[in-house]
């Protein structure tokens, strides 16, 4: 049905006012997605306002478009909304004859993350006990959205690690290597920073709110 009326257009009508149809439907989708990331907020950590702006802006764009469409191009007008009505259209009709949804997209690997956000008590004893094992000398400290007490707001378990055994060059190294000694996996939330403990004082200022862990 799309693939028709493409054919039907790009035969009946001119480029510019094909592309300015497309431009609306680009201004639609961006609003949507926009909508969605304010709905799912929590879940995908953005600030609302900002996707709100960008929902306003969007659908403000398009109402100017329609606007100017309609003053000089009633017929590139005319292709826009028909385009849209009959998206719309062609999907109603599709879950309609067929009785499908939309299938839900499950990221295992999100999932799993959130759990181990979520968990994150169980598994941290044996990460602190292998920061401790490799380094007798550090300080570990949990910092960042959790130690502040915003469980919600997290992406990562954040561990501030003093220790004067640790070059610049070995730290994300050493966070991959503890993370598969472990088993908990490249994508896992862990999150180790490492500092010099002659730096502890401004690394704790830094971090504002912390937890002294071992």
């Amino acid at each position: 049905m799309i693939s028709i009326l493409s054919i039907i257009l790009s035969i009946t009508t001119n480029l510019e006012t094909i592309a300015t149809a497309g431009s609306g439907g680009f201004l639609l989708i961006f609003a949507a997605v926009n909508l969605a990331a304010v709905k799912l907020r929590r879940k995908v950590k953005v600030n609302p306002l900002i996707s709100s702006a960008g929902a306003i802006m969007a659908l403000a764009a398009f109402t100017i478009l329609a606007l100017r469409m309609a003053e000089e191009n009633l017929y590139a007008l005319a292709v826009m909304l028909s385009l849209i009505a009959a998206s719309f259209l062609f999907e109603w009709t599709y879950r309609w004859y067929t009785g499908r949804e939309i299938g839900r997209y499950v990221d295992r690997k999100l999932i799993e993350r959130e759990k181990n956000l979520r968990n994150w008590e169980e598994w941290i004893p044996a990460v602190v006990d292998e920061l401790r094992r490799r380094y007798s000398d550090s300080e570990v400290y949990l910092v960042g959205s959790l130690a502040r007490g915003e469980a919600e707001k997290a992406g990562d378990v954040d561990l501030l690690v003093l220790t004067d055994a640790v070059e610049n060059g070995e730290k994300e190294g050493i966070t991959r290597d503890i993370k598969k000694k472990l088993e908990l996996g490249p994508q896992h939330c862990l999150d180790l920073h490492f500092e010099k403990k002659s730096l502890r004082d401004e690394a704790l200022k830094r971090a504002v709110s912390y937890r002294r862990l071992k």
